[in-house]
């Protein structure tokens, strides 16, 4: 077999999920997932050092930013103070609320200005937390402020090479990057090219946007950006309750109820109405033709890849209520006035208390609550979908925050992850980070049918570390030769296992 470096190199790394938002001014357990010090912004300077060591002459690097890198959704800072005003919705509120989250990030978003001064591509994915990225105004303020950004000494920055893409990037030799929100029903936008209400002037709400902004975001001794923290058994809430909440004037059960409500009630009046949704998916196929074109991809291609999308959850208010557990909470109360009502009227009491149990436990059985990570295993199978719809020879997508990588048939599957703090980098004992997730995939430049090698990496403690290796070839014992080209270039701390 031809060794790697034989030829020049072709390089793209995935990133995803960082949700960058406006600084927390506090320091205390309060929203502490976006405090200065739980910044992501050095440790892409030290992935870009690592960039720049491992690349040789002629290589070449598409370096994919996949999804919810900016948290439109966040609480605002406003005089120094975090406030749950409403998400920015509009152009001019998401290219005003990117200005102040750049600003706050200026060393994150320099150090995405300096891979572009080294001549290489930078692309930015639209996520379902940050879908204003599908808006013309706000693709052109984030590429003019990343240009702005490049090393004054830079030579020759060249504008084509920050792409600011709303659904998917392809590379032409069969890499496919896509964030994955579409097939997931909570976060789901019926035309992800133009995810914009009835009016057009607005981001469509999803239910997990309205679920963010209205309930997790504002209990903020969780961290909002990992499941782990606030999915969590009746007990570990009561203990969380009793640590957090008990002698603070903040109520854990009241912002849970009040904000599961304003979810519902809001959902209800924003999903389009019937005689609309012909409406909008006559303009979703228009938008998906023109994309074709625009891609130079088979329009029947890109309409098979739309069919995949998981309808969005306002369809079935029903399935919304059952999610919050708002039909647990209206139980929960039939139950308790039955048991106030038996002290005066012991029959009906005890028929209300009964009845109410009753009825949560036939509801159960007779129609179970999907787990939300039902959700995340569809957006797996979708990958293989789609890597048969465009003949690729990788999928990779990010929205889950469960990295992974793997070969089925001679396709590399890879989930990027995520670059927010996770549950035990918040954890102020801990001082032991799993590090941030990173999917670098390789391969012989401008050959089609090269094997693309690589995996899932985690950047910790200054080094990028191998996780997952994975390969389109097979390697035996007798291919010494690929493996010695891959641990020479990377050296000791970033060799690849054998698959």
């Amino acid at each position: 077999m031809e060794s790697m470096l034989a030829r020049p190199v072709r390089h793209t790394i995935v990133i995803s999920d960082v949700h960058l938002s406006e600084a927390e001014p506090g320091e205390a357990a309060w929203l502490r997932y976006r405090q200065r010090r739980f910044f992501p912004d050095e440790a892409l300077v030290r992935l870009r050092q690592i960039i720049a060591h491992r690349l040789g002459v002629g290589d070449r690097l598409e370096m994919v930013f996949d999804g919810d890198v900016f948290e439109f959704e966040a609480p605002r800072v406003i005089d120094g103070k975090s406030r749950f005003t409403d998400a920015p919705r509009s152009e001019e509120e998401a290219v005003e609320m990117m200005a102040r989250v750049m600003r706050d990030h200026e060393i994150f978003f320099r150090a995405v200005a300096g891979i572009v001064a080294d001549g290489h591509h930078v692309v930015f994915i639209a996520g379902n937390h940050d879908a204003q990225l599908a808006l013309p105004a706000v693709k052109e303020h984030l590429r003019n402020a990343v240009l702005a950004l490049a090393p004054a000494d830079a030579d020759g920055v060249d504008p084509r090479h920050v792409s600011v893409v709303p659904w998917f990037f392809q590379t032409d030799d069969g890499i496919h990057v896509e964030h994955g929100h579409q097939y997931d029903a909570y976060c789901s936008f019926r035309d992800p090219l133009h995810p914009l209400d009835v009016r057009g002037r607005e981001i469509q709400p999803t239910v997990g946007s309205l679920a963010f902004r209205h309930l997790i975001s504002r209990m903020g001794f969780f961290n909002a950006y990992d499941e782990r923290s606030f999915l969590l058994s009746v007990p570990s809430y009561f203990g969380h309750w009793a640590r957090y909440y008990l002698f603070s004037r903040r109520s854990l059960a009241l912002t849970w109820f009040l904000g599961a409500l304003k979810v519902v009630s809001k959902l209800l009046r924003s999903r389009p109405k019937a005689e609309v949704l012909a409406a909008i998916r006559d303009q979703a196929a228009s938008s998906r033709a023109a994309y074709a074109k625009l891609l130079t991809l088979d329009a029947r291609a890109i309409t098979k890849h739309a069919e995949l999308f998981a309808e969005p959850a306002d369809a079935d208010p029903q399935r919304v209520v059952r999610e919050l557990r708002l039909d647990h909470a209206a139980l929960a109360v039939v139950g308790v006035a039955g048991l106030v009502t038996a002290a005066f009227k012991p029959k009906l009491g005890l028929f209300m208390a009964l009845g109410a149990l009753a009825a949560g436990v036939a509801y159960e059985l007779i129609a179970p609550r999907r787990p939300l990570h039902d959700e995340y295993e569809q957006i797996d199978d979708v990958a293989r979908s789609i890597a048969k719809i465009y003949d690729a020879r990788a999928v990779v997508f990010g929205h889950t925050h469960i990295p992974h990588a793997e070969v089925q048939d001679g396709v590399i599957y890879a989930n990027s992850g995520s670059w927010a703090p996770p549950v035990d980098e918040t954890d102020l004992e801990s001082d032991n980070p799993p590090g941030k997730p990173v999917v670098w995939l390789r391969r012989p430049e401008g050959a089609r049918d090269g094997k693309v090698e690589g995996g899932l990496y985690r950047l910790k403690d200054g080094a990028l570390l191998p996780d997952i290796a994975v390969s389109t070839h097979e390697v035996d014992e007798t291919d010494e030769g690929d493996e010695t080209d891959v641990a020479g270039v990377l050296g000791p701390a970033l060799a690849l296992r054998k698959t």
